[in-house]
């Protein structure tokens, strides 16, 4: 379980959890049963989530999100942002249910994986200072689309409004 890490969060007094990891970690079928894992969001570039297909300990069928966020030069700096939006939203609404567990992936659970994190704590109102030490527990943790984060939750807030 070393490749996922728990996030400490502003819902969680609803009961729900959430971690961060890397794509290897969704392989882990016995730990993501044990974890009780509900909804997922994924960024890698192509999602492959057959890892809980017929598991039994889970109370439903994981939800999930693909959202390929790449990296690098080849992607523009508003895809990246919708991107985010989309997966923040998503993010904020799993998080408010009682009891859900929410996994957020990436290929290396690094960049993309954390900065959706770190926005997912900006949402529910931490600072900016709050949210980045909440992920110096995550090894090797670069929220490098922090930025991009922040651009993503004025977007939903402005849906909301």
């Amino acid at each position: 379980m070393a490749s996922l890490s728990r996030i400490h969060h502003p819902w969680e007094e609803l009961g729900s959890v959430l971690f961060v990891g890397a794509a290897p970690a969704r392989r882990d079928r016995a730990v993501l049963e044990r974890l009780r894992i509900t909804d997922v969001i994924d960024l890698t570039r192509r999602g492959r989530t057959k890892w809980l297909e017929g598991a039994t300990r889970a109370p439903r069928r994981p939800e999930r999100l693909h959202c390929p966020m790449r990296g690098g030069v080849e992607t523009q700096p508003d895809d990246v942002v919708q991107c985010m939006a989309v997966a923040l939203q998503w993010g904020i609404d799993a998080l408010s249910y009682p009891g859900n567990v929410l996994l957020v992936h990436c290929r290396s659970g690094e960049r993309r994986s954390t900065s959706l994190v770190y926005g997912i704590l900006r949402a529910g109102g931490w600072s900016r200072a709050q949210a980045l030490r909440a992920l110096e527990d995550r090894p090797r943790a670069d929220p490098r689309y922090a930025d991009d984060a922040e651009r993503a939750l004025r977007r939903v807030v402005a849906k909301r409004a």
